[in-house]
């Protein structure tokens, strides 16, 4: 049994090793015990009795020996001592051996002693430039193979105790990738080598994730704190396609996209159009608003969810607050520029109410600004309560809808805008206060004015 634990701490771990007389071996060099030069009397022995020594066979008479003789054996443990993780020191080693004289009968063995001394030595330093034979204060070490860390001095703390070393971690080894044969336990879709740095990484280093083309690792590095990946490894997962979408999207079609190239899982797709449009549901999931504020597809392992596919509507934007008292039915037109004078955007404002009048409100519409301004043009001078625009042989055409006076059959005028926006009146039609708007439509070359209203005062006429 072997107790690991920590310098100065009282956290212990005991590991138990079951031990055969093949995880030993004979050491042929030299040993030192104190000064004092060991070397080994002969050839390791390994026979039915698990002879940990180097002394002869008993039973071989050639030998010419009983076995009894002292002899001095060094042997190295094969399998390494792993040192289990939260621990930095080995605290105690316990054997467990039989001692036997082969040959003699039962219950007349005879008698014996071992002297059993036990040197450990670690495999993260490489001791091979300590110049000290013997006893030492300090002995030069480096970091040996499979290790990293800042070593260079061993100490020797106090008189008749060991060096101390410090400074050497073990690697960490690379995930492999997931082979069904030889790596089970591999990671899926991982690149052959999946850490960046190479298949070992330094104590201290980053692993920097790796996948097959594809695929992207949902945790970006892995680091190394002696010979334990934190986190202990990553998972790869296939990036997702962008989102099928019609023209009217933006470029890229994800707001995820403006930055990485690819959509990786575990992110959503926020959806993207131009100025003026709004993301909507192909076919809106259950509960949900077919054109919410925000529409978001999530990337689930190379899968958009709940769909791959949005289109773009277009959207009124607010521009401006217009204040209007009594404003019944609205109306607006377009005035064409000549070149030296802009466009107007005319909104016309018919007021029900004989305390405001209606209006006609132009925005001036200029190429070189985004900007609106807005600005009263022309007051018709009387109310209505209902106006409809019409574009005629280059002229604007106002066709108005007054209010139904009690007991008289009350005339609205249909007047007619010069670009100046001033206005004068062409005739005056019969059109009460109507239940419904005034509509208009090209036939035969003329234009048709539909005017709908209840028996007796709609009407219907060629102009």
């Amino acid at each position: 049994e072997v107790t690991w634990g920590v310098r100065n701490g009282s956290y212990e771990e005991v590991v138990s090793y079951p031990v055969a007389a093949a995880d030993f071996y004979a050491v042929t060099e030299k040993a030192w015990q104190r000064g004092e030069r060991m070397e080994l009397v002969e050839s390791f022995v390994n026979n039915e009795y698990e002879q940990l020594d180097s002394g002869p066979d008993t039973r071989d008479d050639t030998q010419g020996s009983s076995g009894l003789a002292a002899v001095r054996s060094v042997a190295a443990f094969r399998p390494s001592l792993e040192r289990p993780e939260a621990t930095d020191a080995l605290l105690r080693i316990r054997l467990s051996f039989k001692f036997v004289i082969p040959g003699c009968t039962s219950g007349r063995e005879g008698s014996g002693s071992v002297n059993l001394g036990v040197a450990v030595q670690s495999q993260a330093y490489n001791t091979s430039n300590c110049s000290s034979t013997g006893d030492a204060d300090d002995c030069q070490v480096a970091c040996a193979e499979g290790f990293s860390g800042e070593a260079a001095m061993a100490h020797c703390l106090q008189d008749g105790a060991n060096f101390v070393f410090t400074g050497c971690q073990s690697q960490c080894t690379a995930h492999p990738r997931y082979v069904s044969g030889s790596s089970p336990d591999g990671i899926w879709h991982a690149a052959e080598e999946s850490c960046a740095e190479g298949m070992l990484v330094p104590h201290g280093s980053n692993c920097t994730s790796r996948c097959q083309t594809g695929y992207l690792p949902d945790t970006s590095s892995l680091r190394c704190n002696d010979r334990r990946f934190e986190p202990d490894r990553f998972s790869c997962f296939k990036v997702c396609n962008p989102p099928s979408a019609d023209s009217s999207a933006a470029v890229p079609v994800c707001e995820e996209l403006l930055g990485p190239a690819q959509l990786q899982h575990g992110r959503n797709c926020t959806a993207r159009c131009q100025p003026g449009y709004r993301a909507r549901w192909v076919a809106a999931p259950p509960g949900a608003l077919t054109s919410p504020q925000i529409l978001q597809l999530a990337c689930v392992d190379g899968v958009l969810s709940p769909t791959d596919a949005f289109e773009c509507q277009p959207i009124w934007l607010p521009i401006m607050d217009m204040q209007m008292k009594g404003a019944r039915r609205w109306g607006a037109f377009m005035l064409p520029g000549d070149g030296a004078k802009p466009e107007q955007f005319l909104v016309l404002a018919a007021s029900g109410s004989e305390n405001v009048e209606s209006a006609i409100y132009s925005f001036h519409i200029r190429l070189d600004s985004s900007s609106l301004t807005l600005q009263q043009d022309l007051a018709l001078g009387f109310e209505a309560v209902d106006v409809l625009p019409l574009w005629a042989d280059g002229k604007m055409i106002l066709v108005t809808s007054g209010p139904r006076a009690e007991g008289t059959c009350s005339r609205s005028p249909v007047l007619e805008v010069v670009p100046e926006l001033k206005s004068s009146v062409l005739h005056e039609l019969p059109l009460g206060e109507l239940p419904g708007k005034l509509r208009a439509a090209r036939a035969g070359g003329k234009l048709l004015l539909l005017a709908p209203g209840m028996a007796g005062y709609g009407a219907a006429g060629f102009g």
